[in-house]
C-alpha cells in the first residue's frame, strides 16, 4: 500500500509540517490501519511524511 503524506502547511520552507487537518488525517489513517497485517512502514525524512507515518507506526508498536 502506498499512502501520500497528509495536508502540509504552507510555511515558506522546503520541509513544512502538517496542517492540523493533516495531523487529524494521519491519526484517522492510523486507526484504519491499526489491524493491518502489514509489517513494514517506510517514509522519507521530510517532516510531513514522518508526521503522517508516525501515528501508524505507533499503532503497530513499531517505527518509521
Amino acid at each position: 500500500m502506498v499512502v501520500r503524506h497528509a495536508e502540509r502547511a504552507e510555511d515558506g520552507t522546503d520541509d513544512p509540517p502538517l496542517t492540523e487537518g493533516g495531523a487529524d488525517r494521519a491519526r484517522r489513517l492510523a486507526e484504519r490501519l491499526s489491524t493491518s497485517p502489514a509489517s513494514v512502514l517506510c517514509a522519507t525524512a521530510y517532516r510531513r511524511t514522518q508526521a503522517t507515518a508516525t501515528p501508524t507506526a505507533t499503532a503497530w508498536n513499531g517505527s518509521v
